[in-house]
């Protein structure tokens, strides 16, 4: 990928450039923003200890150029973005300030530098630091085991069942996947255009391969070619990606996929339960918890809660579970997906117990979950799937 140009330091400065970026945000040439990226991009004195299990290498900032480990500055730039635009929403709301960012907001990483610098750059936009003195209020970032924030061992042991599933699926998957001449005749040639010399392993998965193909796109380069292949070119990339998006439409329904995906993300539900639990109680000052991952982590989670429409997540995307309380004392939860309010096309909201549906001001219907429910749905999905009661019984009964 060494002939991608992957950094923006002189982006600004071009309005060619400024409309090359506006897949990223129609926002891009608002001189705020242009000044935040600048300050970002010249971070110093920022306390590594703040990161907590580093991965090997670390950097906090994307090295210019394009690395397959690293985020490029483009990524980050749009991470930035996204952080202050979310800041606009919920900064004020949960009370947010450049001082108290370490003491309400709570980071979680997988081990990859390129969640790594996502969470980095989504929170210098969030909280928009305009000394250096203000790092050391920048909330910790906590390395997790695996792609799901499993959380606690009890979840991220071995797991004989979820071993099980997971075989079956991808050799599923793959005859699926390979019994199409043309996709794998596709596939075999984007792999070698993109790959590394002598690393040909490095987009073994079809989700790593998609990943590096759309790196060419979202940057506005060339498509790969060499001189042994030729050129990629448009057709072969959407028919990777049609491929991808309509293997997942096939199997969302599917009782393994539910139940792989149920288990996979339990460890991380039963996280975001006891989050809210304590919120509840009062006994947890944290206000903003953020987990950056990927699109394969993304996808599990929102299949659980039958929001997932098949569609590849775009880079950037998130899920946000936001929580109120009204007047009455009772605990509330909204679903939004890259903006969207999903709520109401949760599994949960099938039922009318389990949701409350409301209007608005404007007369526009929405719907809000009940934070009880919410842990009684996740409950009731791993007995409905496992036939048993707890996470560990579910991993050790008989196939």
């Amino acid at each position: 990928m060494d002939q991608l140009d992957c950094t923006v330091r002189n982006y600004f400065e071009n309005d060619d450039n400024k409309r090359h970026y506006s897949n990223i945000s129609d926002k891009i040439v608002d001189k705020r923003y242009e000044q935040l990226f600048r300050r970002y991009l010249n971070v110093y004195n920022y306390n590594l200890h703040n990161v907590i299990q580093p991965p090997k290498g670390f950097r906090i900032i994307p090295e210019e150029g394009c690395h397959t480990e690293q985020l490029t500055e483009i990524g980050a730039l749009q991470h930035v973005i996204l952080g202050a635009q979310l800041a606009n929403v919920y900064r004020q709301k949960l009370n947010i300030d450049r001082s108290s960012g370490h003491k309400l907001m709570k980071v979680y990483s997988t081990t990859y530098q390129r969640t790594f610098q996502s969470a980095f750059a989504f929170m210098y936009g969030f909280i928009d630091p305009m000394t250096s003195l203000e790092y050391k209020h920048f909330p910790n970032i906590l390395t997790t085991k695996g792609h799901l924030f499993c959380g606690s061992p009890q979840f991220c042991g071995k797991c004989d069942k979820l071993n099980y599933l997971f075989r079956s699926f991808e050799e599923t998957r793959s005859k699926l996947l390979s019994s199409n001449k043309h996709t794998i005749d596709v596939v075999f040639k984007l792999r070698a255009l993109i790959s590394p010399s002598n690393k040909s392993s490095t987009f073994a998965s079809f989700e790593a391969l998609y990943d590096g193909v759309l790196t060419y796109l979202c940057h506005g380069s060339k498509v790969p070619c060499d001189d042994f292949n030729g050129c990629a070119t448009t057709a072969e990339i959407e028919h990777l990606i049609s491929s991808l998006e309509n293997h997942y439409k096939s199997i969302l329904k599917t009782k393994m996929y539910k139940k792989m995906n149920l288990m996979k993300t339990f460890g991380f539900y039963q996280q975001l339960i006891d989050h809210f639990e304590s919120l509840i109680d009062d006994e947890n000052h944290f206000k903003f918890l953020l987990f950056s991952g990927h699109d394969v982590t993304l996808i599990p989670i929102s299949s659980v809660l039958d929001i997932y429409d098949g569609i590849i997540p775009p880079f950037a995307s998130r899920l946000v579970f936001e929580t109120y309380k009204n007047s009455n004392g009772n605990h509330y939860l909204r679903i939004v997906y890259n903006g969207k309010d999903l709520t109401k096309l949760a599994e949960i909201c099938n039922s009318s117990k389990q949701c409350v549906h409301l209007q608005d001001s404007t007369g526009t219907f929405y719907s809000l979950i009940l934070l009880d429910s919410f842990h009684h749905f996740i409950q009731d999905k791993l007995k409905e799937l496992t036939n048993s009661d707890t996470f560990e019984n579910a991993c050790s009964y008989s196939i």
